[in-house]
């Protein structure tokens, strides 16, 4: 007899005919597992592995919230005398316990009496009906300690279980109710873990796991093995927004953590970063927050009572949370202590009204090493900042005004430019948003005059800017400024502010009364704070390629993450832009009168000279005096003296006179020039006119000498006074020269004489007048101007005679735009003013008379917005026709005066330059005009001042040429100088020779077309306030404003004043694109630029990568979220191999892991060949290098779940290609074959037919889920089930609701159970099946860990082997023996080397199909060794002798066996064969009667035997059916074996080191 021995030091073989597998090999395993494997010792002993052991947890949002609570209250009159019953019930389920019980009216207490005993009885008789877990109050009388209101009888029921209360009584004077106070809820701890992540630096495992019941309770957990405890990192779902949306579908296999911040992505939703110790933080206050059970109020304020230990003191920001239940719900979120006692703290919250048994809880609001707890109870906005992986920028731009700091001392560092400004944050992890929008330009008003009033041009007023900027989340540590000069300056860094989180919690609720620190002081909030700027400091300019960014190009989801170079982020096959928006615009400008701006000029009415003052007859002082008459020679009695506007008066003039004195003739010069402001709050010419005597009376220092000049020689020419006519000197009419008494020594004194006024000015240098008499010279052209000024505005307009274009943008909730949108009809053409006749009546909107002033843009849309935005905002291009511009008068006109044939007319610019009086010359403006070939001019009107007339045609003409002429007899005109330019004959009357009368006083445009460019090249710049998007990412979203008004265009209207024939000059109001001719002021409010993108879109980079800033954690330079497109963060690669799906780093490169390839790229490396072919690697500017493929046409399919990395080595499932793979230093290993290739061949074939084009696209189904057991070094992966329907392939793991099919017809599905196999690294080999199936994988350290239902198991951890979470389950090996594979053997009997646990309960041949079995109780041990003769099969060979029925109980009543794991249909077994009970002497306990299911078969009970038998073994002679048969030894070619230990055998470890069959040749096949 031959003896056929097998090893268990090899491993799987699933490839192999059974004839041929190797001795150490074996054909199945189940939670086994190879000695050698872990200790390295080759004795090759397996053993059934230890079970899992559950890590206690309890998810927050799934614990009991409280348990049940019901009152019993009685309530009415009792009667005085008399009895009734009353009856109780409490039922749970099936079971109820009842009392009864009489009340007696005439006791004392009745219904207390009866209650009592009632509550005694139900004790008693829940306990025997089987309810526990219910307590009972002890009744109570006119109390609400319990529960329920004072006056009220009754008692509470509590218990953490549903049970109902029911009660019958009689009685119609007493109502019995009960009240349901709060409901039980079950600890459903429904959840899946979705992603895993190891953290060896802080020795703890961070793990995503998804709620299935509503998906609004997904939370992060930490667990940590040193401690062995789990926490909470982030609880989603504590009120409404929830904001984590895990998908069960969408696994998060891109995880990486840099200090304490921990970002994913799943592809699903943007990627998140979640700082780990504050938000843990955060967690623990919540935790701990102190509880109050109930709310009053004290002196119309809200306190909160019940309160114990509490620490708050008067002043601290508080954050409250009501239980479920609460009436008012402004008494939720921040509040503010306003003073304390033990038990209780009052608020600032305003009173609304009681609130009935309220409890809930109060944390700090802000506390400074923690997350907020806005983030787990504020808005979406708030915790979306906390947690986006992108960090948001500002969603608005600054604002500012202007305004005069006297403390300055006149001081004014700001005028001379205009300026801009925008801002951004650094967040408390050292990382910045981009910077925010850019904010509009303010014009100061002492830079509208133009030069034209010259007061307005104080320098000393406007010298400071208070910005206004929003303050944000606590989230955000600083808030940095930044500034520009005009448009197209530098910005640069005026000022960093803290981040004022307090201010941003107390604007939450602006209703509310807030106080200082201390609780003391109140103060008041408001909306924004501010920042004062003076330009008073050295600024460094901001990092230009940062300040360029318009946003980080974050990515919008993605579906691989990794850190490379330890310091960045990045991110694969990637999505990111969104599309164009399909809109429906409508713009159109809205033309104004001069609405902003009335200049009345009132002329002079006459002027006096006096020798002395008449009234106080002093003959010693020259006095000159001057009067404007306000009556009827002016419009300004009936000016817009509207409240919401400031007049400038603006009064000029100059005198000359010579004195005869004792010293001989003395020539006195003077000059006034005085400008007053009329406060807004003066609503009437009457007011506005004794304001201004008043202020002219109180004139003196500074004011006073910068208003009155004067000179006391005539060798100073005081600007040129020439050219004025002689006023006469005489009194004036009306007034008597009286100024009164006091006026005699003031130096200018002001009076009224009904509406004239009247200004008398003494000369200052205090110069005796002799007797002798003046001669009275002349007086300068004096002037008053009442200006109409709109409080602190300007007077922007869209360029007349233009095209201007409008699009729109939307921004989604992070801030990131999308492209801009334009439409045919976002365009409109504002006309000249000669094209604007009748426009009043054209435009509906315009209800004036006088549409020549400023122009406004009509912006509207009526589209419905896309789905992901949250804001939109209106761009701008400015115009599109005219570039350079200039609008004058031209002082004179000719046509050829020689030359008759010459037709051209001749138009003088000498107003603007050409001559000494011209405005260049005399005002040196920072504004030119050069002729260049296309130049064409425009004719706007004629006229000046008030009389200007506007042209009722347009009228524009090419020009010619320029000429600069001297006079000379050979110039085109003759006895002319200066600047001119030439048209051709404009043909028009008016306009011709001969017909001139619309050419004097002409006023004129002079421009220069724009060249044509592409519309991409058209750059559109933000404009206008960022409106919100109504219910956004809803069916009902829209836009907030449709329509709006923007009225902030490329150009500005302001007065200019022009020299005319040298001698006259009058103010008109022109177009031009400065604001101030003499200030660098050619700026608009314009902010970011943006272009449009005819390719944008939103697109998936399957195949790129793109890559964050670095991240230094020696400093605080964070750059995990800069994505600055100018930095071109990406890199692109062969999409020939499909999309990334994952992405991994090892040594100095990363990984990358495609459908259809795996490559390598260096990090800021690069591999060069050399001569001989070897790859030489050197530095390199680029982050990210070429790829170099390995060898191998392999990839990972679309399952990133299955790639595990341990230490440099990576283990991954290409399941397309039925391969399993190791990836090491020396490259791609197929372990799938070691002897599994058919297997996982199979199993791809199975996976990847799903649809009919043979693609994975439904693969979200079929999630191969892996895992790495470092203690073991075990690859470990779990491959899914599959259902077959009618021979359509659709996949299921645990997520049944993922397919489309019916659950109905799922249930009868054939099914492909789930596998979990084990690849040994030590071994190389395949070595085992585990019979858990968990949903996610995770390890630490040492510890190999797995997740069902959302809890953490540590494996390898539980004596009580191959129990894993609470099932028990067996373990198992088969194996081959076959030697001398081409002979039949017969096989007598086997052998185990081992303990006495392992018994076997299947052996097999070829020949003998349905085996044998044999029950551990059948071994005996022989020296060291457990014996068993192999049992008789059949006659033929093909049966056995008996067949083992496993661990039955036996009922004699009902003549039924049964075995709840039984498969007694499978095992060959029929009716007439005899059932015994296993014992030293079997018990025979009947004959088959009829097998009813594999669980129960019923029996002909034998006469010598009866009782009922439990948990025994039984098994059937399969020889009794037949009483001729006799038994044959099984035989054939080779023998499958299968070796177990029994489930209950499981306590503790059992080892196996090798098998042995006994075996002897058959004589026939041997012959």
């Amino acid at each position: 007899m031959a003896k056929d021995k097998r090893l268990f030091i090899g491993g799987l073989d699933k490839d192999s005919d059974y004839r041929v597998v190797q001795p150490n090999d074996y054909v199945d395993a189940t939670n086994i597992r190879n000695v050698l494997s872990n200790t390295g010792n080759a004795a090759g002993a397996v053993e059934n592995i230890k079970g899992n052991t559950l890590v206690p947890f309890t998810f927050p949002l799934r614990e009991p919230a409280q348990p049940q609570k019901t009152n019993l209250v009685i309530y009415g009159d009792e009667p005085s005398s008399g009895t009734e019953d009353l009856t109780v019930n409490i039922t749970v389920g099936s079971n109820t316990a009842t009392s009864v019980e009489t009340i007696n009216y005439s006791n004392s207490t009745p219904l207390f009496t009866a209650l009592s005993t009632i509550r005694t009885e139900l004790i008693s008789s829940m306990a025997s009906n089987s309810i526990s877990g219910i307590t009972i109050s002890t009744p109570a009388i006119e109390s609400d300690s319990i529960g329920f209101s004072s006056g009220f009888v009754g008692m509470t029921f509590t218990g953490n279980l549903d049970f109902t209360i029911t009660f019958s009584l009689t009685s119609s004077s007493l109502t019995p109710v009960v009240q349901q106070v709060q409901s039980y809820i079950n600890d459903v701890s429904d959840y899946k873990v979705i992603g895993s992540f190891e953290d060896s630096e802080t020795n703890s495992v961070y793990y995503f796991a998804f709620d299935k019941t509503n998906n609004d309770a997904n939370c992060i957990l930490e667990y940590n093995i040193l401690e062995n405890t789990t926490s909470v990192v982030y609880q989603d779902g504590r009120k409404d927004n929830p904001i984590l949306n895990f998908q069960e579908g969408s696994l998060i296999t891109g995880i990486t953590k840099v200090g304490d911040l921990l970002s994913w992505t799943d592809d699903y939703n943007r990627p998140r970063m979640i700082d780990v110790s504050r938000s843990k933080k955060n967690e623990t206050n919540i935790a701990n927050a102190k509880t109050f059970t109930d709310n009053n109020f004290v002196g119309g304020f809200v306190k909160f009572i019940g309160m114990s230990n509490h620490g708050f003191v008067a002043g601290d920001l508080i954050y409250i949370v009501q239980d479920s239940g609460y009436t008012h719900e402004s008494y939720e979120g921040v509040a503010q202590v306003t003073g304390v006692t033990s038990t209780q703290i009052s608020t600032n919250l305003i009173w609304e009204g009681s609130t009935p048994d309220s409890p809930g809880k109060i944390m700090y609001a802000n506390p400074t090493d923690a997350y907020s707890p806005i983030v787990s109870f504020g808005t979406r906005a708030e915790k979306l900042m906390y947690l986006d992986y992108h960090k948001h920028q500002p969603v608005h731009a600054p604002t500012y005004e202007y305004k005069t700091n006297s403390l300055l001392a006149g001081k004014n560092n700001l005028f001379g430019n205009l300026w801009q400004f925008k801002t951004r944050y650094k967040y408390t992890d050292g990382q910045y948003s981009a910077w925010s929008a850019i904010s509009d330009i303010k014009v100061p008003l002492n830079y509208f005059s133009n030069g034209c009033f010259p007061t307005l041009d104080n320098q000393t007023d406007s010298n400071q800017i208070d910005l206004s900027y929003n303050d944000t989340i606590g989230d955000v540590e600083k808030i940095e400024i930044a500034s520009r000069k005009g448009n197209d300056g530098e910005f640069f860094l005026v000022e960093t502010k803290d981040n004022s989180f307090s201010s941003y919690l107390k604007r939450a609720k602006p209703s509310l009364t807030w106080y200082n620190s201390a609780g003391t002081v109140a103060e008041t909030i408001p909306s924004y704070s501010l920042f004062e700027f003076t330009n008073n400091g050295l600024y460094p300019f901001i990092d230009k390629i940062e300040g360029d960014k318009l946003q980080d190009e974050t990515p919008n989801k993605a579906k691989a993450l990794t850190l490379i170079d330890g310091n960045r982020n990045a991110f694969g096959n990637y999505v990111n832009g969104y599309d164009p928006v399909d809109v429906t615009l409508g713009v159109a400008p809205l033309y104004k009168k001069m609405q902003s701006v009335d200049v009345e000029v009132i002329p002079e009415e006459s002027h006096a000279f006096y020798q002395g003052d008449v009234s106080s007859g002093d003959p010693n002082f020259a006095h000159f005096m001057q009067m404007w008459d306000m009556d009827e020679n002016s419009n300004v009695t009936s000016l817009d003296w509207e409240a919401d506007t400031i007049k400038v008066l603006e009064l000029e003039t100059r005198w000359h006179y010579k004195d005869n004195s004792v010293w001989g003739d003395r020539h006195r010069k003077g000059k006034l020039n005085l400008t007053i402001s009329i406060p807004a709050s003066v609503n009437s010419f009457d007011e506005a006119l004794d304001y201004v005597v008043d202020k002219i009376n109180s004139l003196e220092g500074d004011e006073l000498s910068t208003a009155l000049v004067t000179f006391n020689d005539g060798s100073y020419n005081l600007d040129s006074l020439e050219g004025f006519e002689d006023p006469t000197a005489t009194a004036v009419d009306g007034f008597d020269g009286t100024f009164g008494a006091t006026s005699q020594n003031q130096i200018i004194v002001g009076a009224r004489a009904g509406n004239n006024l009247i200004v008398r000015m003494r000369h200052s240098q205090n110069q005796w007048v002799s007797n002798v008499g003046i001669t009275f010279f002349q007086v300068s052209h004096s002037q008053l101007a009442f200006i109409s000024v709109l409080e602190n505005e300007i007077y922007p307009s869209y360029k007349s005679g233009a095209f201007h274009s409008h699009g729109i943008i939307y921004y989604d909730e992070t801030g990131k735009a999308g492209p801009v949108n334009v439409t045919k009809d976002s365009s409109f053409y504002v006309k000249s003013l000669a094209e604007r006749s009748g426009e009043s009546t054209t435009n509906p909107l315009n209800t004036n008379n006088e549409p020549y002033g400023p122009v406004e843009a009509l912006v509207g849309v009526t589209s419905k917005p896309p789905s992901w935005a949250h804001h939109y905002q209106w761009v701008y291009s400015g115009n599109n026709t005219v570039d350079e511009f200039i609008q004058l008068v031209v002082e004179d006109f000719k046509f050829n005066d020689t030359i008759t044939t010459d037709t051209r007319l001749f138009l003088s610019l000498n107003s603007f330059k050409g001559q000494d009086y011209s405005y260049k010359a005399l005002r040196n403006p920072l504004i030119d005009y050069n002729y260049v070939e296309g130049d064409r001019v425009r004719f706007i009107g004629q006229g000046s001042g008030g009389s200007q007339t506007v042209f009722d045609t347009y009228y524009d003409f090419k020009i010619l040429e320029q000429f600069t002429l001297v006079g000379a007899d050979d110039e085109p005109i003759t006895s002319s100088s200066g600047y001119w330019i030439s048209i051709e004959d404009p043909g028009v009357t008016g306009f011709t020779e001969g017909s001139t009368a619309n050419l004097n006083s002409l006023i004129v445009e002079i421009y220069r077309p724009k060249k044509n460019v592409s519309e991409e090249l058209v750059e559109y710049k933000e404009t206008g306030f960022k409106y919100p998007i109504n219910n956004p990412g809803t069916e009902s979203r829209s836009h907030s404003v449709p329509f709006t008004i923007l009225n902030s265009g490329d150009v500005y209207i302001k007065p200019r004043i022009y020299k005319y024939n040298a001698s006259a000059s009058f103010t008109n109001f022109y177009e031009d694109y400065y604001v101030n001719d003499f200030i660098d002021s050619n700026h608009y409010s314009q902010g970011r630029a943006r272009l449009i993108d005819n390719n944008a879109s939103e697109k998936r980079y399957s195949s790129s990568i793109t890559y964050s800033g670095p991240y230094f954690l020696t400093s605080e330079s964070n750059n995990l979220s800069n994505f600055n497109p100018y930095n071109l963060p990406y890199r692109d690669y062969n999409e020939g191999y499909g999309s990334i799906q994952a992405l991994k780093t090892r040594d100095d490169g990363v990984i990358i892991f495609q459908e259809n390839k795996i490559s390598k790229v260096l990090v800021g490396k690069n591999i060069i060949q050399s001569p001989s072919g070897e790859g030489i690697v050197t530095a390199a500017t680029e982050v990210l290098s070429p790829a170099s493929e390995y060898a191998g046409d392999y990839g990972i399919s679309k399952n990133p779940e299955s790639l595990v990395q341990h230490g440099y080595v990576f283990y991954f499932c290409d399941i397309k290609r039925g391969a399993v793979l190791r990836l090491s230093r020396e490259g791609i290993t197929k372990i799938s074959d070691a002897n599994m290739r058919s297997f996982f061949r199979d199993k791809g074939n199975q996976y990847t037919n799903i649809n009919e084009d043979g693609t994975t696209e439904n693969s979200n189904n079929y999630r191969l889920k892996a895992g790495y057991d470092p203690e073991y070094d075990e690859y470990v992966i779990t491959l899914p089930q599959i259902i077959n329907e009618d021979g359509n392939w659709s996949g299921v793991d645990t997520n049944w609701g993922s397919t489309s099919a019916n659950w109905e017809s799922l249930t009868s599905a054939v099914t492909t159970a789930h596998k979990t196999v084990a690849f040994s690294e030590l071994l190389k080999k395949w070595t085992t099946f585990y019979s858990y199936l968990p949903t996610y994988y995770g390890k630490l350290n040492r510890q190999f860990i797995t997740f069902k239902d959302g809890k953490l198991y540590k494996q390898n951890s539980n004596n009580s082997r191959c129990n894993f979470y609470g099932v028990a389950t067996n373990a198992n090996i088969e194996t081959v023996f076959n030697s001398e594979l081409s002979s039949v053997k017969i096989y007598k009997a086997l052998s185990l080397e081992g303990d006495n646990s392992f018994y076997a309960p299947s052996i097999k041949t070829e020949l003998v199909t349905d085996g044998v079995s044999i029950p551990s109780t059948l071994f005996n041990t022989k020296e060291g060794l457990r014996h068993a003769n192999i049992p008789f099969g059949g006659a033929s060979g093909g049966g056995t002798s008996i067949a083992g029925l496993g661990t039955c109980s036996y009922t004699d009543s009902s003549d039924t066996l049964t075995n709840s794991s039984g498969q007694f249909k499978s095992l060959g077994v029929f009716a007439g064969m005899k059932v015994y009970k296993y014992a030293a002497t079997p018990v025979l306990i009947g004959v088959i009667n009829a097998i009813t299911s594999d669980t129960s078969m019923t029996i002909t009970q034998d006469s010598g035997y009866s009782g009922d038998l439990t948990n025994q073994f039984f098994y059937v002679d399969l020889k009794s059916i037949s009483s001729g048969a006799e038994g044959e030894r099984i035989r054939g070619q080779y023998a499958r074996v299968q070796l177990a230990v029994p489930t209950a055998s499981q306590s503790s470890s059992h080892q196996l080191f090798s098998a042995s069959v006994e075996v002897e040749s058959s004589e026939l096949s041997n012959k």
